[in-house]
């Protein structure tokens, strides 16, 4: 009777207890989720990403839906003019005046022929008005416009040569550059010859005392010239320039200086074949005849423009420096 009450007591020690039941079935349950999510990934979403065609697996889609192409329509040639729209311009002048849209409207242009409007211009090395003044013109004086105009600073500039013009010097000839507006105000208008009645009249300039006849240069019997006395500069060659020639250089080089004389500064130096005009009166100094003029551009070995202006001496030695040229 004992023996049979043990081993009852025994098979009831061998079940599980009831929180091991618990814990046996919740692992039951997480293994079969997670079949079902491996499941899930090989049957579902990598045959979803893997191309058939190539095995190669494609890019993940993003929120961007693809545009679809739309069919290109052929833009007709026919544009709707802009209402107001301003003419390009196609001339130098023309964008020039485009540029100094600022200021007063240009009057000239290449060719024409203007008179200084106010009662004193300066006349400039090059344009823009801190550039070197090389001349000065009074009321009334007239003058060529030989160049475009170019807008610097606001203001339109014209490349100009004077009628000559009695100086202390005596006849002369203005060369360089004048702006024709400033302040709002003329400084140049054009002109046909005489003086317009809407601006006054500029006073008459005392004319230039005649040069001294000079004698013809001898030629000796060995082709040499030789030196004739003459009554302007005595003990040297005849002058052959006067103002508004045009002349070259024949000697290796000559100096141009600030002044009629070897005394004044050396201030360029012009080698044999430079061009230059001649725009004031010759002088006498030291037995010598002297020129003021002014050359023309041209770009030194270092890359610079040169515009000589100065004084150079026509003969010298026996012998010219300086020949005319046509």
């Amino acid at each position: 009777m004992n023996w049979q009450i043990e081993e009852v007591a025994g098979e009831a020690d061998a079940q599980p207890a009831p929180g091991q039941r618990l814990l046996f079935s919740n692992a039951a349950a997480a293994f079969i989720v997670l079949i079902l999510i491996f499941a899930i990934i090989v049957f579902v979403i990598v045959p979803y990403f893997i191309r058939p065609d190539s095995g190669q697996i494609s890019a993940i889609p993003t929120d961007i839906p693809t545009p679809t192409e739309s069919p290109t329509v052929a833009a007709t040639e026919t544009a709707s003019p802009t209402p107001g729209a301003t003419p390009v311009p196609t001339s130098t002048e023309e964008v020039q005046t485009a540029l100094c849209s600022s200021v007063l409207p240009a009057r000239l242009s290449v060719g024409d022929q203007a008179s200084v409007a106010a009662s004193l211009v300066n006349v400039r090395l090059r344009p823009g008005s801190t550039n070197p003044i090389v001349d000065i013109l009074a009321q009334g004086q007239l003058m060529n416009i030989t160049g475009e105009p170019q807008c610097i600073d606001g203001q339109m500039w014209y490349e100009i040569r004077s009628r000559p013009f009695a100086s202390s010097a005596g006849q002369r000839i203005a060369i360089g550059w004048i702006a024709e507006a400033s302040d709002g105000d003329y400084l140049l208008q054009p002109s046909t010859g005489e003086t317009t009645s809407s601006e006054p009249a500029a006073s008459p300039r005392p004319a230039a005392a005649p040069l001294p006849s000079i004698t013809p240069a001898a030629t000796t019997e060995t082709g040499e010239t030789e030196t004739v006395q003459t009554e302007f500069c005595p003990g040297t060659l005849p002058p052959r320039l006067s103002i508004g020639d045009r002349a070259r250089v024949i000697d290796f080089q000559i100096d141009v200086r600030s002044g009629p004389g070897h005394d004044n500064s050396q201030s360029y130096t012009l080698g044999q074949g430079r061009l230059m005009d001649i725009t004031g009166e010759p002088q006498c100094i030291d037995g010598q005849v002297w020129y003021e003029i002014r050359g023309l551009p041209f770009t030194s070995s270092s890359g610079q423009t040169i515009e000589a202006v100065g004084w150079v001496v026509e003969a010298s030695g026996g012998n010219y420096l300086l020949e005319p040229q046509n």
